[in-house]
């Protein structure tokens, strides 16, 4: 499996690489070659595939490599506007130590040996299901009949959600409703697996999300004010840049605080994402952005205080699959 190794890969002509990857789908049953694609972002740039499983989710190659992961900001270059705006708000918690705070909020800088992979782009929610809105489960229960008539009077009403049991949306005028069910951590890794796929652990989460740069967030040590994001309006003139637009594995990854990512093999369980608690807790930017940086750690299920291995599932928590190859 060398050739699709990044050091190998990347030598290769555009057209040795995609008679690689248009191999894959005869050893990975379920997938389809749907043409090549570059990525660019920030300074890099992968020349790779966009496969459709047979459930119409789109996965990328992405190619294996030996990495430095972590950051303990030594070769920082974070600017002075991100810095103050970091230590103005930890000075409102009597944190005076901005480097110290932030090496703290990383994982500790080593290396890793990553597989090739075959990666989902988009991230999927855990434990909501479809149901049609005349069902039993619904209309036979006299709290959720009324949620929905009290929906249904609403003009444009977008999504809401009823204590994390129902979920109602329009989608081309139709309504939708989703029921929730929850499942513990290991039952859901051990269902994941149980169709052929696995989700990133957190070496591979930091690889697929910064693609083996060195910087804290993948644009850079610095946070950038001119980028769209979600929950803040950018001022002045349009943004330059979208969080939400792929990265240069072609990945939709690490773009909302809000939304945890299932991640496995250690203590660290999720990834990308605090819940929104430094949004919510008006840190501002940059701090409210650090949970989607690269190296941030994350959601530790033996230290931090809500049990997600119980339920892993609801409106914070996504996950992505992906098979290694080889």
């Amino acid at each position: 499996m060398n050739e699709y190794n990044r050091i190998e890969y990347t030598a290769q002509p555009i057209e040795k690489k995609e008679e690689l990857l248009r191999a894959l789908p005869q050893v990975y049953p379920g997938f389809t070659f749907a043409g090549m694609k570059r990525f660019e972002a920030f300074g890099q740039a992968t020349d790779t595939a966009i496969f459709r499983y047979e459930d119409g989710c789109e996965f990328v190659f992405v190619p294996g490599d030996t990495v430095t992961l972590g950051w303990d900001g030594s070769a920082s270059e974070m600017d002075e506007e991100t810095r103050q705006d970091i230590a103005e708000t930890l000075r409102e918690y009597d944190v005076l130590d901005v480097d110290q705070f932030l090496k703290d909020s990383c994982t500790p800088v080593r290396t890793a040996t990553l597989p090739p992979m075959l990666v989902e782009r988009e991230v999927r929610e855990i434990g909501w299901f479809d149901v049609p809105v005349n069902s039993s489960a619904i209309q036979e229960n006299e709290e959720l009949r009324a949620y929905v008539q009290q929906y249904l009077t609403e003009e444009n009403p977008g999504v809401h959600e009823w204590h994390n049991t129902l979920k109602l949306q329009y989608a081309d005028d139709v309504l939708q409703a989703q029921l929730y069910q929850g499942i513990g951590y290991h039952e859901f890794l051990e269902r994941v697996r149980s169709s052929a796929f696995d989700v990133p652990t957190a070496d591979e989460w930091e690889y697929l999300c910064g693609g083996g740069s060195r910087t804290l967030w993948r644009w850079g040590d610095s946070f950038d004010y001119g980028m769209e994001v979600p929950h803040f309006r950018v001022e002045g003139s349009a943004a330059h840049w979208n969080i939400e637009w792929p990265n240069q594995f072609g990945l939709v990854i690490g773009f909302d605080p809000y939304r945890y990512e299932v991640v496995a093999g250690g203590d660290i369980i999720l990834k990308a994402g605090d819940g929104g608690c430094n949004i919510c807790g008006g840190m501002g930017l940059a701090l409210g952005f650090l949970p989607v940086a690269t190296y941030f750690k994350g959601y530790d299920a033996t230290d931090d205080e809500l049990d997600y291995l119980d339920d892993i599932g609801g409106d914070y928590t996504s996950y992505r699959r992906l098979i290694r190859l080889g």
